[in-house]
């Protein structure tokens, strides 16, 4: 571990060389047990993820995407972007506001409980008519039921996690993610094994319930040390953030949940389509594994930029804009270059050309989502969240549109729309943030980038069209030699 804390000091070090001690002790810190919370968090479960996929087969764990899809598409109306709100004013009060930090703690508790329990109500009662309906499954309907439990539970886990953050907690966010990780690893499995799809729910069930337990006795003490008092009577005096920043949030993540979960559906309504979805739901998992970590420095860069939004900060811009896309490129070039690797751990069933190259495509998306993370943690801290909201639309557009016209291909019509979107999607609004002067220019748009971005582009090309694995290895060597001097220099650049 100190191993890990002594390289992060070293890397941070070259960007925060003349800034205060305090501001690269309080990211290291962060980052430092984010880290920790991430590798438990996730691959915990992303190896009960892998072992329920090979008990499932296609078939089953298709069914399973299908429902998290639903869940998904309910907990956005559920979740209104709370947790977001909460880190973002918790760090911007917290120290200096204790009294309003507890209205707006008590707003967004009793707006996730009030929203987790409609949501709720909605999804149990119309279970049977969307199971046989709509997810061509009436079979479903009654672990649909159960699912629907999540939308309380982790609405208010959400939210939770998100004041958590906002305090700077990081390493009690870590300790529950230890428990947490293997707690939940524990439960699919067990449940999987002796239950099949409906164990797998029931897991997920209690597992978020032990979740909330956790949080919330952690939330207690942190009120307990800051001396803040949850007020919920007086809270409703801080209803403009709802409108400031939960409600466009929600919003946007409507145009993404939703949006998903139609183009699942477009997809389950072919012939074989549950066990196409399987297979992308496969790959798609690790393209979620690798959006969490990025997330490991971005949950500790949203309060510290939500806590410098009023200054020029260059260093802190370079650390926002960068991190996210530099982690994920190291860890997924190699994914993209050599999908098999992932593909081993599925066995048989899951043995296709079709898989290496979806889970390609979802490697080359990974990176695409990972270069704007930086420019949505500004669009948060700047309250432009209504600027994502139309974002999203396009994005969305552009998404069920491409699906439409390639379902034929099944889990291939699926990675292709994301990539389509989100690249169509970014060349239309990256230019636009910059004439908004929500990021530095140089950061986002330089020669440097556009070769980064050609030897992605490359790569995804060689292995999509399975050249022999020594190609793909030398053009691997060569590109990271590439990479990391071009990103070396491009911060200098910034730098002076």
């Amino acid at each position: 571990m100190s191993k890990i804390r002594l390289l992060l000091k070293n890397l941070i070090g070259t960007v925060f060389r003349d800034e205060r001690e305090s501001m690269q002790s309080k990211l290291i810190y962060g980052i430092f047990w984010n880290f920790i919370s991430a590798i438990a968090s996730q691959g915990f479960p992303l190896i009960a993820a892998i072992i329920a996929a090979r008990i499932l087969g296609k078939f089953g764990y298709g069914q399973l995407g299908m429902i998290n899809s639903t869940v998904i598409l309910f907990s956005t109306f559920a979740g209104l972007g709370l947790g977001l709100t909460a880190t973002k004013y918790i760090a911007q009060y917290h120290n200096s506001d204790p009294e309003r930090t507890g209205r707006i703690m008590g707003l967004t508790n009793l707006f996730g409980i009030i929203s987790g329990l409609v949501m709720f109500v909605i999804l149990f009662t119309i279970a049977p008519w969307l199971a046989s309906n709509t997810l061509a499954a009436p079979n479903l309907a009654p672990i649909l039921r159960i699912a629907s439990l999540l939308l309380i539970f982790n609405t208010l886990v959400g939210i939770q996690s998100g004041s958590i953050a906002g305090f700077g907690a990081f390493k009690d966010l870590a300790r529950i993610a230890l428990f947490q990780g293997v707690i939940s690893a524990s439960l699919i499995v067990t449940g999987v094994y002796y239950f099949g799809l409906i164990g797998a729910v029931t897991a997920m069930v209690i597992n978020s319930m032990v979740n909330l337990i956790l949080y919330k006795i952690t939330i207690n003490n942190l009120v307990k040390s800051f001396k803040i008092k949850i007020d919920y009577l007086k809270s409703w005096k801080e209803k403009g953030i709802i409108w400031k920043l939960s409600f466009p949030t929600m919003l946007s993540s409507v145009m993404v949940g939703p949006i998903i979960w139609i183009a699942n559906i477009i997809i389950i309504n072919t012939p074989g389509g549950y066990g196409q979805l399987g297979i992308f739901t496969a790959a798609d998992q690790w393209r979620s594994v690798l959006y969490f970590l990025p997330a490991v420095v971005g949950t500790v860069l949203l309060p510290m930029v939500a806590a410098n939004v009023n200054e020029n900060n260059e260093k802190l811009e370079i650390i926002n804009i960068f991190s996210s896309w530099i982690i994920v490129i190291i860890i997924a070039l190699p994914l993209i270059a050599f999908p098999e690797i992932i593909s081993f751990f599925y066995g048989n069933g899951y043995n296709s050309n079709v898989f290496i190259q979806v889970i390609a495509l979802m490697m080359f998306v990974s990176c695409i989502t990972s270069y704007r993370d930086g420019i949505t943690r500004k669009l948060v801290v700047k309250n432009l969240m209504w600027w994502g909201f139309l974002d999203n639309i396009i994005w969305a557009i552009f998404l069920i549109s491409t699906v439409i016209l390639l379902k034929p291909l099944g889990a291939l019509a699926l990675a292709s729309a994301y990539i389509i979107a989100y690249v169509l999607n970014t060349l239309i609004f990256v230019p636009f943030y910059l004439w908004k002067k929500v990021v530095p220019k140089n950061l986002i748009i330089s020669k440097e980038v556009f070769l980064i971005w050609a030897i992605l582009s490359l790569q995804t090309i060689i292995s999509f069209y399975n050249y022999p694995a020594w190609i793909r290895g030398i053009f691997l060597i060569i590109s990271f030699g590439i990479l990391l001097t071009v990103f070396y220099y491009q911060v200098e650049s910034f730098r002076h």
